[in-house]
């Protein structure tokens, strides 16, 4: 049996919330398990839920000492950097209400607190909220106040509208804060093709209650924006699954899955939000009664499988997940004026932006090579790496 197979077995278990103990670690495993499991843990940041399921068996721990303590510190790890998001999370949500900018909370930090028992079970690796462009300004001096700064190479913006379309789609938006905190900043519920605003998932926006005075984005965004994660990494991020299987075993009978299709059909990504929602399903063997979406249709599942093909699921403890930030369905969506202009800024950025990234008067070269950057995911990158142009 693969190491894999059985991580996954367990991943299904804590999803669909079965009575008794989670399965354990059969006899028979492939060789190596033990390396390979902390690997694939580590890599995927499912320490803390793997561990939680070992200490719950019935039985004598399956794992050597050394390989137990493993998984005990990375899940440390994660807990301990957990808190620090917690208090991160506390004050920039009272330093916004103070100056009345409205925001909503997707993605990791909504997951820990509403979905697992327990938010230590959920790696947090950014604090990601949604915002309106208008209040980008106001936005980014609340965050300063309290420490967050933005990356050096992030040029300067005339208004929000123009830095929603630098972080969409050339570099994402992430301000640093103390201990390694990251507060990742959305401008649209899933930056896809040239996406709309995000008037509906504003008017769905729920409390996030405990003792944080917070908004989140409701269960049907936040499936949509996991669904579509796992579907950007080739099906390669096992946390995004968790996530959407979650959302599906809790609160799937009051989805309303009307606006979860017309969500994806309105933008555009339709296909690869259908088939990362029945990977899910088939992951975690969920009842077909629950397979509510329809078809997209065997021609517009040929076009998906063709541009944006699933990976398989048994490499997933081979290698990590590569991220590109340009999709097939950029050119399903819009007007054809819409996309010469997306597409004028792709070849032809603005030569701020290209001074500001380089520190140094823009050149054509220099805008060439900031083109090429962005379309291979590498703005983002600390500057030694992105100084360097990938291989061909």
């Amino acid at each position: 049996m693969r190491t894999i197979d059985v991580v996954l077995e367990t991943l299904a278990h804590f999803v669909r919330q079965e009575g008794g103990p989670p399965p354990g670690i059969p006899v028979r495993v492939e060789p190596d398990f033990e390396r390979k499991l902390v690997r694939l843990c580590e890599r995927h940041a499912l320490s803390p839920l793997v561990l939680d399921s070992l200490q719950k068996l019935a039985l004598e721990p399956a794992l050597s000492k050394i390989a137990f303590e493993r998984l005990k510190t990375l899940s440390n790890t994660a807990g301990a950097r957990n808190e620090r998001f917690l208090a991160a999370l506390r004050a920039l949500s009272r330093r916004l209400r103070e100056r009345r900018v409205p925001c909503l909370l997707v993605d990791d930090i909504l997951a820990a607190l509403k979905l697992y028992p327990r938010h230590r079970l959920r790696p947090i690796e950014s604090l990601d909220v949604l915002i309106h462009e208008g209040d980008w300004d106001t936005f980014v001096d609340a965050c300063r106040s309290i420490g967050f700064k933005r990356d050096p190479r992030d040029p300067s913006f005339l208004d929000g509208t123009e830095a929603m379309l630098y972080h969409q789609y050339f570099s994402p938006c992430a301000l640093r804060g103390d201990k390694g905190v990251t507060l990742g900043v959305k401008f649209r519920l899933v930056d896809v093709g040239h996406p709309p605003g995000n008037e509906t998932a504003w008017l769905q926006g729920k409390r996030l209650g405990r003792d944080i005075e917070a908004m989140r984005v409701s269960y049907e965004d936040q499936l949509v924006r996991s669904c579509i994660g796992f579907s950007m990494t080739g099906f390669g991020k096992l946390l995004h699954a968790v996530d959407a299987g979650l959302i599906i075993a809790r609160h799937g009978d009051a989805l309303d899955w009307s606006y979860i299709e017309k969500v994806g059909r309105d933008r555009a990504f339709y296909p690869a939000l259908y088939f990362s929602c029945e990977a899910v399903m088939n992951m975690f063997r969920f009842p077909s009664k629950t397979r509510v979406l329809p078809h997209p249709s065997k021609t517009r599942q040929k076009i998906f499988e063709m541009f944006w093909r699933p990976g398989r699921l048994g490499s997933l403890a081979d290698r990590p997940v590569s991220l590109r930030r340009y999709r097939f369905c950029l050119l399903e969506n819009g007007t054809w004026a819409e996309r010469s202009k997306l597409v004028a800024n792709v070849l032809a950025p603005r030569k701020e932006w290209v001074s500001g990234f380089f520190d140094r008067p823009s050149r054509p070269w220099l805008r060439w090579k900031f083109t090429l950057l962005a379309l291979t995911n590498r703005l983002g990158l600390p500057i030694a790496d992105a100084k360097v142009l990938p291989q061909k």
